[in-house]
């Protein structure tokens, strides 16, 4: 599995354009919306952990998508 990307981009006339278009044509992608009325009703807190998370990205601290899965399927440790 490969390293996941973060990207911004603004919506024009329906189409996301992206701020950085370095994703190769065809990649499959998902969008995130923080803005958008009615996509997502996410509690104070939740949206506190994906600012972190994307502060985190916008910081290099990234981990890629293996070691992600790695880490999800080991197990706690106490």
């Amino acid at each position: 599995m490969k390293a996941m990307k973060l990207a911004h981009g603004t919506v024009v006339s329906g189409k996301v354009i992206l701020d950085d278009a370095s994703l190769p044509e065809g990649a499959d992608v998902y969008v995130f919306a923080p803005r958008a009325a009615g996509v997502a009703h996410l509690l104070p807190d939740e949206v506190a952990e994906v600012e972190a998370g994307l502060a985190e990205e916008a910081a290099g601290e990234t981990v890629s998508g293996d070691e992600f899965l790695k880490e999800l399927r080991s197990p706690v440790k106490r």
